[in-house]
């Protein structure tokens, strides 16, 4: 089979669950998004994100596929593994999501955009902070510093979640296109980062003394990006993200 379709939550999730119908990881896979997710918000209903996905260079990689069962994939240097549909195989730690490269010129505008609605919405709510909009070779950034700004973030960043996603939607519907940019109040995300960081330094250096996986809580998928990324930089150690939004989660493992 060529091309897959899934739906999810997430393109994310939904290029997963597409990838696994053909026995591919998301990395082994081009994406077409056929709808975009529209998150649930302010009492908003949303709907999910619809993707086709179609083999990259599929004579590079020897698959074993049964739909909707038990997948089978072998790759250069690695042992066959079997998983779920639901789950993904072992792969580059760095290779959480998957992006178009970076357009300065059009995420510069979109990230000007997403400052402009989120002004916008802070006024309609009243609420005071200072927007400060920048871009780096992950994208677009909003920093939004003032007092009083908790209501804003929620308890575990849930709030700070579903405003970022409410920004997207805006300059979606002025863009028809998917804004990479991130939402930050006070260094929240940035302090969540560091905290991530370390704790996965720790359970990474407890995986090499005793030689046993350590499986964190569900997490967002950028909080699974600092867990990766932490742990890319311990040798002997590996990473894998298996399970669906919004029960996906990281496992360290002995390299």
């Amino acid at each position: 089979m060529a091309h897959a379709e899934a739906s999810a939550k997430t393109v994310e999730s939904a290029v997963a669950a597409a990838a696994a119908e053909l026995g591919l990881r998301p990395d082994q896979v081009e994406v077409e998004v056929i709808e975009d997710a529209v998150p649930s918000t302010f009492g908003v209903i949303g709907s999910p994100a619809r993707v086709r996905v179609t083999a990259r260079n599929p004579t590079t990689t020897t698959t074993t596929t049964t739909p909707r069962s038990a997948t089978a994939t072998l790759t250069a240097g690695t042992a066959v593994s079997t998983s779920r549909p639901t789950e993904e195989t072992a792969r580059p730690p760095r290779r959480e999501h998957r992006d178009e490269p970076v357009d300065a010129e059009v995420v510069g505008a979109d990230t000007e955009l997403a400052g402009d609605f989120l002004e916008g919405l802070l006024d309609a709510i009243d609420v005071d902070g200072d927007i400060t909009t920048w871009v780096d070779e992950n994208g677009g950034h909003i920093d939004l510093e003032g007092e009083d700004l908790d209501v804003l973030v929620g308890p575990n960043g849930e709030t700070l979640d579903a405003l970022q996603e409410l920004t997207r939607l805006g300059v979606l519907r002025q863009t028809r296109r998917r804004a990479r940019v991130f939402l930050d109040v006070n260094g929240y995300r940035a302090r969540r980062r560091e905290q991530l960081a370390a704790a996965a330094k720790t359970a990474a250096e407890q995986v090499l003394q005793t030689r046993e996986d350590h499986e964190f809580q569900p997490m967002t998928p950028a909080e699974r990006k600092a867990i990766h990324d932490a742990v890319a930089t311990i040798e002997g150690t590996r990473t894998e993200s298996l399970g669906e939004e919004p029960n996906r989660r990281v496992i360290i493992r002995p390299a």
